[in-house]
């Protein structure tokens, strides 16, 4: 992204966040437009919801 760019122009930004205690990445999408963070993983054990949860809210 250009450091010339708006934000109000801006529609979404894309995240790639590690998840430490997993040794895991995931890709977290900011949409300005729904004013939400949609999280895309493609890891699906019991118990790792909570541990990218935490990591996305730091």
């Amino acid at each position: 992204m250009h450091a010339t760019v708006l934000w109000h122009t801006v529609d979404h930004m894309f995240i790639p966040v590690h998840v430490k205690a997993k040794h895991h990445w995931v890709l977290a999408v900011i949409s300005f437009n729904h004013r939400c963070i949609y999280v895309y993983d493609s890891l699906s054990v019991v118990g790792h919801d909570a541990v990218v949860l935490t990591e996305i809210k730091s």
